[in-house]
């Protein structure tokens, strides 16, 4: 009974994996952006997966999500395109935002705020896409 349920489970997961991006359940990621961090520092995506980015700004001040290379490569959903400016997401205080996106490349792409020296005071981070 175990083989069978194994080999079930692998069949799905290969008839999921086959499904387009646009099929499958989107991955919920979510980042705190606080003084000056962001939890987690290195964020997880996958890759040729739909995902739902959520950014919240656990802060009184506003912070951003600086990520250039990372939404230049990605597919961002029209409806929430113009939450992004120049690879560049604001977060209000106490607000935040999320974005719906496919990432079809692995890799490591740099991540910071760029609020005036916020990066300086350890506000970095990397996104890795798996």
């Amino acid at each position: 009974m175990t083989r069978r349920v194994l080999s079930l489970a692998a069949a799905a997961g290969i008839v999921l994996a086959a499904l387009p991006a646009s099929a499958q359940q989107a991955v919920d990621v979510r980042v705190t952006l606080s003084n000056f961090g962001f939890a987690p520092e290195q964020v997880r995506v996958p890759a040729r997966q739909k995902v739902t980015l959520t950014l919240v700004n656990s802060a009184k001040g506003g912070h951003n999500f600086a990520a250039r290379d990372f939404f230049r490569a990605a597919r961002v959903d029209p409806a929430d395109a113009a939450k992004i400016d120049n690879g560049t997401v604001e977060v209000p205080g106490h607000g935040s935002v999320t974005i719906a996106l496919t990432i079809d490349q692995p890799g490591r792409y740099t991540l910071k705020c760029s609020h005036f020296l916020h990066a300086t005071f350890g506000m970095t981070g990397a996104i890795v896409v798996e």
